[in-house]
């Protein structure tokens, strides 16, 4: 797929599709809009990418799972706001409309946008189809068009990146659960870990967050459309397995799963940041099991990786003994940025060396 040859992320807010919705009617036009926050400011040429199959696991009785191939389903216009009040019309092949086929992936026709240092865009689309993809989660501002005015939702399809032309160091993919995609935090503020280190670091590199609530190693490891997308970078930085505890798998599935994600990635030739499972209130066995599988990460996978990073003191406080989530299962955004001041100079130092052997 030539898109990636060409465009790289320029925002960090997270853009999987988690889930699909049923609008109330599949003939009637929906509007709906959805607001991100640029990295890099300027003048360029962007592109943005959809795709219509689902990339993780969102209920643990789901009918779907990753790589569900969704419906067919109808854009009938969609275009880009720099201030909520200007649009510039955006095409599919030179066409204002898209018929969407099941499990495609395709992107807009080329667009220049000027956007200023911290600014943002507003992507709208109008739509119409019996099943279309969702992020239940997302922390971007998601609003509907209704009778009464814009009204919030969070059903409606999001573009899987805000594609741009310009030219970076290197492409560093954030991939892992909810906790990496910033669940937890204040929604629009962009202040989880992901988003603060990768503002410190600078535009000089391009940051796509491919995180997803409910998302487990197993679902990543699957080698599917979510892992197509994970791969699209020279370096990624992985933290996974809360889900797949939280699910009942065991520690040799976990470590099993985690073994396979890691070596898919570096078989493409992608250079690796490791965590451990960050502290999610785990109890009895689950607890046994975050233990095992921590060590393993530790002791044996971090072997495997290009730098590591022990998030569990971080993240957690004592608790009788047993390390404990601070806030609320996922951490918050003091808890974040206390997370991406630990991690950041081991990030720096790893994006540093993936420059250097470039």
């Amino acid at each position: 797929m030539g898109y990636f040859d060409t465009y790289v992320s320029n925002s960090i807010a997270g853009s999987s599709n988690q889930s699909y919705f049923f609008p109330e009617e599949a003939d009637k036009a929906y509007t709906a809009r959805a607001e991100y926050k640029i990295a890099a400011g300027g003048r360029y040429e962007y592109s943005f990418l959809f795709s219509n199959v689902l990339d993780g696991t969102y209920f643990k009785d789901y009918s779907g799972g990753p790589s569900m191939v969704l419906d067919e389903w109808d854009i009938l216009a969609a275009r880009v706001s720099l201030d909520g009040n200007e649009y510039v019309g955006l095409e599919f092949d030179g066409k204002s409309s898209k018929k969407v086929a099941p499990g495609e992936f395709f992107y807009t026709d080329p667009v220049f946008l000027d956007i200023k240092e911290g600014g943002s865009l507003i992507m709208e689309l109008t739509f119409k189809g019996k099943m279309l993809p969702c992020h239940p989660e997302t922390l971007v501002k998601t609003e509907e068009l209704t009778e009464n005015g814009w009204q919030s939702t969070k059903f409606m399809p999001l573009p899987g990146m805000i594609g741009c032309r310009r030219d970076v160091k290197a492409r560093i993919n954030f991939i892992g659960d909810s906790i990496t995609q910033g669940i937890g935090t204040v929604p629009g503020d962009y202040s989880y870990f992901a988003a603060i280190i990768s503002e410190k670091a600078g535009a000089e590199f391009a940051y796509w967050n491919i995180g997803i609530g409910k998302g487990r190693a197993s679902d990543a490891a699957g080698a599917g459309a979510w892992f197509y997308k994970m791969k699209q970078a020279e370096a990624a930085c992985v933290c996974y397995g809360v889900n797949d505890i939280l699910n009942g798998a065991d520690a040799a599935s976990i470590k099993k799963s985690l073994n396979i994600l890691i070596d898919n990635l570096k078989r493409c030739g992608m250079k690796i940041l490791l965590q451990t499972v960050p502290p999610f209130d785990f109890e009895g066995e689950m607890y046994a099991v975050w233990q095992e599988v921590n060590t393993f990460i530790r002791e044996e996978l971090s072997k495997k990786a290009d730098a590591f990073f022990d998030n569990e003191q971080v993240l957690s406080v004592d608790n009788g003994g047993i390390p404990r989530s601070m806030f609320d299962r996922h951490p918050n955004s003091e808890q974040h940025i206390k997370w991406a001041k630990e991690l950041y100079p081991i990030f720096l130092e790893f994006v540093e060396k993936i420059v250097s052997k470039k």
